[in-house]
């Protein structure tokens, strides 16, 4: 989602998800505080109607300042934040960042986010975890 003033952009995508899960998703940006800024995430459990357990929101700042850097450190952050606790994952395209730019270019710059998200240096460390990722799916709407 994109920054306004105060409060997030509303978008098709937004709209879609709010219709779909009986006006859940906009409750909880509402109750989140959600504006919409650039590293902001807001997660939605388990919404009626939805196969996934949860949805995660992710704001992308200011619509007129949007670079692809910003999709690409948005999925960054998402990865980083939440490698842990998902098994798989599939990310929504909105129409909005279609338009803005080449959806090839787009979707290099997230599979690039998600793989520097996971990334973990582990050479020097003690206890070597291993993290084999993540199955990602990126669906254009």
């Amino acid at each position: 989602a994109f920054q306004d003033k105060k409060t997030y952009v509303a978008n098709t995508t937004i709209d879609l998800l709010n219709k779909d899960t009986s006006g859940l998703v906009k409750e909880v940006l509402t109750a989140e505080q959600f504006h919409g800024k650039q590293g902001e995430a807001v997660c939605v459990h388990r919404p009626d109607k939805a196969l996934a357990k949860r949805m995660y929101i992710l704001g992308l700042g200011k619509k007129e300042e949007f670079a692809v850097d910003d999709i690409r450190r948005a999925s960054g952050v998402f990865a980083k934040r939440f490698k842990k606790s998902i098994d798989s994952a599939s990310i929504v395209l909105p129409q909005e960042l279609q338009k803005l730019g080449d959806t090839s270019e787009l979707m290099q710059a997230i599979g690039e986010g998600l793989l520097l998200g996971i990334y973990d240096f582990s050479k020097y460390k003690e206890i070597v975890r291993r993290f084999h990722g993540v199955p990602f799916s990126v669906i254009c709407l």
